[in-house]
């Protein structure tokens, strides 16, 4: 058995540690896409007169573990919870101030790409299979939230006579646009108000209990 050279054993232990950093970091986006999630499904919460349980107005509270006990409440209620988010770039889920200031390991270096740190976004991990598998794996049961799953879908834009006039819509009222391969169902979108340059996106987001998941998957 050949012994591995010091300087072959020392890359791969610089591998694994960057490995590990990026992990640590996809972690804590995943903790704080999980607060934004419980924030919009909160919102949208009704009372049995059809009024908002928690306004835009009225603040919710900042604590997770605050958030997941009005979440609890809402599933006492009803076997699957959702809501609506306006999710764009701008919003800022992991960056090398947020590990600093949280649990991030000392003995990791905190990731970067060709000499810029890593920043994670809300855009690029609502919709993420990776995201929502550390969040269903690692975060929900960590909140006491293990029999569920959380689950994500784009909200599609539905045809609008003022808006899409020279567009065309699908049997049930969905925008499509022709691409030249057949027509397609476009997502909700308008302006970032934190960016006009940009585009924000309308996802669903929900709560359901991992047993109607695997059935309706």
């Amino acid at each position: 058995m050949t012994a591995k050279k010091p300087s072959s054993v020392k890359v791969h232990e610089k591998d694994s540690l960057y490995q590990q950093a990026w992990d640590e970091a996809k972690l804590g986006g995943a903790w704080n896409t999980t607060w934004h999630a419980l924030n919009a499904i909160l919102r949208n919460a009704k009372m049995h007169g059809g009024k908002w349980k928690f306004p835009r107005e009225k603040a919710l509270p900042e604590s997770l573990g605050d958030l997941v006990e009005l979440i609890e409440e809402e599933l006492d209620l009803h076997e699957k919870i959702h809501g609506w988010e306006w999710v764009s770039t701008t919003t800022v889920v992991m960056n090398k101030d947020m590990a600093s200031s949280g649990n991030w390991p000392k003995e990791l270096t905190y990731p970067s790409v060709k000499g810029v740190d890593v920043v994670l976004n809300l855009a690029g991990c609502i919709g993420s299979p990776e995201t929502r598998q550390i969040i269903n794996e690692k975060v929900l049961p960590e909140l006491g939230l293990g029999g569920y799953m959380l689950r994500t879908f784009p909200v599609y834009e539905k045809w609008d006579k003022k808006k899409h006039y020279n567009e065309e819509s699908d049997k049930w009222g969905f925008l499509m646009r022709d691409t030249g391969k057949g027509l397609k169902r476009v997502p909700k979108k308008t302006r970032d108000h934190a960016d006009s340059q940009k585009m924000v996106s309308q996802w669903d987001i929900s709560l359901v209990k991992k047993e109607m998941s695997s059935e309706s998957d």
